[in-house]
């Protein structure tokens, strides 16, 4: 049973031990040291939580829109996008004041706790792009960036939402994500037509035009598909940019200059073997 359960972590890419090569909190950049990838993660997390609450707070005092925030997916993702940068940012500088960075918090923690970790990491590469690709294509008007406020609010959680995105993906040393990762983070995707659902049963409206059936329910039907094609290429394409990344750190990482410094490009094997658990001696 124990192996069944170590072969089923190291599936969805968590491997025994934990992160072994410290990709989760480190860079490929040597400008991007633990502590300063840390700090601007930091950053990162205090930007969002800014963004999530003065939004809010203008919603629910001048706008009368607040019990509909979270009815969102844009809402939702960008609290998941934030959360994360909490999280990461407070275990790379935990990492960066180790004695001599030998491990990092998460690498003790229950495994269950570290799987929701790697999801999560999953969940925000992803949902940021899709996010800011279905606004701008369906729903964006001549009004979205009208005013300060509308013109700051979307291009926080419309725009750099998807750099924010971009910058995990390219400067940091997180390895590929498992092809098992397709699966679990598109079904949060599938469960927000819930939500969308009971919003328009509850408050009368649809939160996204493109989810009213009207007289044409194949055109929903249609725009589900679509994002859900849409979803599996953002995955794969993310995947892509991550193992070519991790490619090009590798060759780096052969260099004298890279040699010693903490994030070794042994990651992208260890995910590799994760994708297929057979292999792996670690299991």
């Amino acid at each position: 049973m124990r192996k069944k359960l170590s072969v089923f972590y190291a599936s969805f890419g968590v491997p025994a031990p934990f992160d072994p090569s410290f990709a989760l909190v480190t860079s490929p950049l040597p400008s991007l040291p633990p502590l300063v990838l840390g700090a601007v993660r930091g950053l990162l997390a205090l930007y969002t939580l800014i963004t999530a609450v003065v939004i809010l707070g203008l919603d629910s005092a001048v706008y009368d829109s607040g019990p509909s925030y979270l009815s969102y997916f844009t809402s939702l993702s960008y609290i998941g996008l934030c959360a994360y940068f909490w999280a990461s940012s407070v275990q790379t500088i935990a990492f960066a004041h180790t004695e001599r960075r030998i491990c990092y918090p998460l690498q003790r923690w229950p495994r269950p706790l570290q799987l929701m970790h790697v999801l999560l990491y999953t969940s925000i590469v992803v949902y940021p792009i899709i996010v800011t690709i279905v606004f701008w294509a369906l729903l964006s008007s001549p009004q979205t960036l009208m005013g300060t406020y509308n013109a700051w609010a979307n291009i926080s959680r419309h725009i750099l939402n998807s750099a924010f995105a971009v910058f995990e993906i390219t400067c940091t040393n997180v390895p590929p994500l498992p092809w098992s990762h397709i699966g679990p983070v598109f079904i949060v995707i599938a469960l927000y037509l819930g939500v969308a659902y009971i919003t328009r049963a509850t408050q009368g409206f649809y939160t996204y035009s493109f989810l009213d059936p009207g007289s044409h329910p194949g055109r929903v039907a249609a725009y589900i598909f679509g994002i859900a094609v849409g979803y599996c290429i953002v995955f794969a394409v993310v995947k892509g940019i991550i193992t070519l990344r991790c490619r090009l750190a590798r060759r780096r990482w052969e260099s004298k200059e890279d040699a010693g410094r903490p994030g070794a490009p042994e990651a992208l094997d260890e995910w590799e073997e994760v994708d297929h658990p057979h292999r792996s001696s670690r299991v």
